[in-house]
């Protein structure tokens, strides 16, 4: 039943013209190594996004407007995490997490836009 209402809610969205966007990964993080993954958001669309690791990893969801580096969603330690971001301008964000640990952390993660 969860998923018939899932892809109801899907063809919704396609119906009404909004394409859908999703994604997943799983990666390795070497220590003292960053992994990003950026996406072009807009006003008006959502990004929902989640990840587990098996360590802590620095985390953050951002975008630079020139030099600066604007913070969407601001850096903290986690191992897993999951969120809703509505985007207030456009710009190309990022999913971003850093590994401080002495061991390569398993990161698996996942998103929709809408």
């Amino acid at each position: 039943m969860k998923r018939t209402v899932a892809s109801f809610a899907l063809f919704l969205l396609v119906a009404c013209g909004q394409e859908v966007h999703t994604g997943s990964e799983d990666v390795n993080v070497a220590p003292s190594k960053v992994y990003e993954r950026c996406f072009d958001l807009e006003p008006g669309r959502e990004f929902a996004y989640g990840f587990k690791a098996n360590g802590s990893l620095r985390f953050n969801l951002h975008y630079h407007e020139g030099k600066e580096v604007v913070y969407g969603v601001p850096e903290r330690l986690a191992a897993d995490a999951n969120g809703v971001y509505e985007p207030e301008r456009e710009a190309e964000y990022c999913l971003m997490w850093t590994n401080a640990n002495p061991r390569i952390i398993k990161l698996a993660y996942d998103y929709t836009i809408r």
